[in-house]
């Protein structure tokens, strides 16, 4: 019995052994073609066009970065030469992804100002029109004109940012807003604070810079000179104007330094999201978060709470290619409405993932924006009439 297990045992590790001496030569040889440039896979990279001098994207304490008001191309671009998808970055007055300067008192007083709050999904500078924008449009027609969208989206960003501009400039500005939305995507409500800032060495040098805080009370750096962790956005490219020209002629191309590491381990692993990619974008919420938050994240939604409560005014909460269990809880912490997008991910199944999504990345189209606002307009309307915050 003995000799049985101990020879089962000697097998196991040759068999294992075996693998992993095979999968070490093939990463050799695929990784050394990569870095030689034989073998060039088709990455997906997002761009920024430089334009101020200053800084396209502007480190801040309060929204975690300031959009310049000076206009930018802003999209997504395939390492192949292809066009993704391509929009304007421009800021409003307080540097947000909104077409409109923002002022604290209504210049009209029939008019119903609803406080939009989402991530990159919501914000969509990289698309001709974000999904609050078309939506606007559609409940307008319903309302007379009377309602206006202030799209106060971070790229990038979530609870912490939102908690944070609600505060500091909604609240803290006293802001006329009669009623609040938060679009919740993916990870959004464990997003810690998150900032971006142009990083510019020298002219050769473009990168941009983000990070997001340690924990929920961390304190945060006065200016982008006093900030200790950095990180810089991979596949992220900030390019002048004569660059992006030529990706919008079609004549541009990407070569980039490639340093010796294990390039075949990160092509599996792209495989693999591809795979499950219509799973998670399409039939399933995404993660598997239980619907408990930690302690100072729960703080911080029942502060976000209070100052909306503090501002009387109804809320919603949208679900997003989310965990829904998760979403509601948050939900009902901030005693907001909720509506879910299951019926919306059901509807996408008969069309073709590249007409929606951005290659390899999973981020909208301007169609995939298109169809959300199409989808959610009339339950956002119902909403609001029956919020009273529109007379219907």
């Amino acid at each position: 019995m003995k000799n049985k297990l101990l020879k089962f045992l000697i097998n196991t590790v040759l068999v294992l052994l075996s693998v992993f001496i095979a999968y070490f030569l093939v990463e050799v040889v695929y990784s050394w073609l990569y870095v030689k440039k034989i073998i060039k896979p088709v990455e997906t990279l997002w761009f920024h066009e430089v334009t101020d001098p200053g800084g396209n994207f502007k480190y801040d304490t309060v929204a975690g970065y300031r959009i310049s008001q000076t206009p930018a191309r802003y999209g997504a671009v395939l390492s192949d030469g292809t066009l993704e998808s391509i929009g304007v970055l421009k800021g409003n007055n307080l540097g947000f992804p909104d077409k409109r300067d923002f002022e604290p008192q209504k210049n009209n007083p029939q008019l119903k100002r609803i406080a939009v709050f989402g991530d990159s999904y919501t914000a969509s500078q990289f698309t001709d029109r974000s999904w609050p924008d078309i939506a606007e449009d559609k409940i307008n027609g319903l309302a007379y004109d009377s309602v206006v969208f202030m799209n106060f989206s971070v790229d990038g960003g979530g609870l912490a940012n939102w908690h944070s501009i609600i505060r500091n400039i909604i609240l803290g500005e006293g802001y006329q807003i009669d009623a609040v939305i938060f679009a919740v995507m993916g990870d959004d409500l464990d997003r810690k604070f998150m900032w971006k800032n142009d990083y510019r060495q020298n002219a050769s040098d473009k990168k941009l810079a983000f990070n997001y805080l340690g924990n929920w009370q961390q304190k945060k750096a006065a200016g982008f000179e006093d900030v200790s962790e950095v990180m810089y956005m991979q596949n992220y490219l900030i390019l002048d104007s004569v660059q992006i020209d030529a990706i919008e002629k079609g004549t541009w191309s990407y070569d980039r330094q490639r340093e010796l590491k294990p390039y075949l381990y990160e092509a599996l692993k792209k495989a693999l999201r591809q795979i499950n990619f219509p799973k998670i974008f399409r039939n399933k919420q995404h993660g598997s978060t239980p619907s408990v938050f930690e302690p100072e994240q729960a703080a911080l939604i029942k502060d976000l709470s209070d100052a909306i409560s503090e501002m009387q005014v109804p809320v919603l909460t949208l679900s997003l290619y989310t965990n829904e269990n998760r979403c509601q809880a948050f939900a009902a912490m901030m005693h907001a409405a909720y509506l879910s997008d299951a019926g919306f991910r059901q509807s996408l199944e008969t069309i073709e993932e590249d007409k929606i999504y951005i290659k390899n990345d999973g981020h909208w189209k301007q169609e995939g924006a298109a169809l959300y606002a199409e989808y959610i307009y009339k339950d956002i309307y119902k909403w609001m009439a029956e919020k009273r915050v529109i007379e219907q």
